[in-house]
């Protein structure tokens, strides 16, 4: 059918999809001569389905799993054309498109293999027809629906398809930030396929410390100036839970959040970088930081945020939580002259500067005994716990002094006892 892959040797756009050990899989199987190679043809046909069907397990399918499978691979393409859709569905250069129709040409015999219908017209026989999973990775509706679509104008002919895929790279974007909406850092950005699917109203109070997240957030969706929130207070209340929630209330309007954890501060210019010229907006998400007076860490953060002669990027705002005010560990030999220190001052100075650079900062107290209530009560509504009021009261009150005092994750941890003894 490809035969010595004259098609696929003129693919200049996509050619990176040549790469994909999978589709190298199915070009060596069809460069075989089924009936002078049949052995070597069924080793090609079973390890390529074997891949395929766990694909389908993790991905799920629409149709055709191979028809599923290349479309992901077009959608994940980072290339010229996918990059510039993303940023621009109406200014994209003329020469870019006519490559990209081309390639999708080039691509079209590849792309209409049908699994079962080559196997039947084969040697290979199979009794059954391949399993197709709704997939263990929960896919995003908007994004599966927009799939389908594709998928269904397959059978148009390419040109159907570069316009889907102009439509679909504005909406949701190319590669891995297309495909995903939360990632973690480490020597590169990782998608995180399930992420917390918590929400603002799951919190129980703060309601002005929610109010200035949601506002602050809006206007950096759209694009308007937004400033760096620092979240601090008591362990349990809710700090790292309110900037999730925001991940699932803004994904769909471009929001991407990007957790970096404290040993990554080093890495946060070449996190910059990758993500600079990315038409998404981006929260660089840090929970729980702190430093102890003697470590320094803090200044690669620092610059970035404000200070570095490097811009920094518009796309991109900082969300810290951390259980201490000003971040730093700050003691009382920083407010007087003390016997190393020429200039105590100068040493406090620098400390607070950085938290400075956060021109938000909400605080999250522990909650009274009324509010902790409160959240006990509302989160056993939610859970269906019919249980009379006061006796509830009085062993949520009971359960604080005994446990870990006032918050929401104490007030969840009673909840969740009280489910396991039902």
């Amino acid at each position: 059918m490809i035969g010595k892959r004259t098609e696929l040797n003129r693919i200049l756009l996509y050619r990176s999809l040549l790469d994909d050990e999978l589709v190298n899989l199915v070009c060596q199987m069809l460069d075989c001569d089924g009936a002078a190679n049949r052995v070597k043809f069924e080793e090609y046909f079973y390890i390529i389905s074997n891949r395929l069907i766990e694909y389908s397990r993790i991905h799920g399918s629409q149709g055709d799993v191979w028809q599923t499978y290349f479309i992901d691979l077009l959608l994940q393409d980072e290339n010229p054309f996918s990059l510039g859709c993303e940023c621009s569905a109406d200014h994209i250069d003329p020469q870019l498109r006519i490559m990209a129709l081309n390639d999708l040409h080039n691509l079209k015999d590849l792309f209409n293999l049908n699994w079962l219908n080559m196997c039947k017209s084969t040697f290979i026989r199979l009794d059954c027809n391949y399993p197709y999973f709704k997939g263990l990775i929960p896919p995003d509706p908007a994004r599966w629906e927009a799939k389908s679509k594709l998928l269904e104008l397959t059978g148009q002919g390419p040109e159907a398809v570069l316009e889907a895929l102009e439509k679909y790279y504005f909406q949701f974007g190319c590669g891995l930030l297309g495909r995903f909406n939360a990632f973690r850092w480490d020597n590169g950005l990782h998608p995180i396929a399930h992420p917390d699917p918590i929400t603002l109203d799951a919190i129980i109070g703060y309601d002005y410390q929610k109010k200035i997240l949601l506002d602050n957030t809006r206007a950096f969706v759209a694009g308007r100036p937004a400033n760096n929130i620092l979240l601090y207070g008591a362990k349990g209340t809710g700090k790292s839970s309110s900037v999730k929630a925001l991940l699932n209330l803004f994904a769909e309007q471009g929001l991407r959040m990007v957790e970096i954890t404290r040993r990554q501060l080093a890495d946060i210019h070449k996190i910059t970088d990758q993500l600079r010229y990315r038409r998404h907006r981006f929260i660089f998400f840090i929970d729980d930081l702190s430093f102890e007076d003697f470590e320094v860490d803090y200044k690669y953060i620092k610059a970035s945020m404000e200070g570095s002669l490097e811009a920094r990027p518009q796309n991109i705002i900082f969300y810290v939580t951390s259980n201490r005010r000003h971040l730093v560990k700050e003691t009382w030999n920083d407010r007087q002259r003390g016997e190393e220190e020429v200039f105590p001052p100068d040493s406090q100075q620098e400390k607070l500067s950085f938290a400075d650079r956060f021109g938000i900062s909400l605080a999250y107290l522990s909650p009274d005994q009324e509010l902790y209530l409160q959240m006990v009560a509302e989160m056993a509504e939610n859970e269906g716990i019919k249980m009379d009021p006061e006796d509830l009261r009085n062993k949520a009150i009971q359960w604080e002094l005994g446990h870990h005092g006032r918050s929401g994750r104490s007030a969840r941890q009673f909840i969740d006892d009280l489910l396991g003894s039902l």
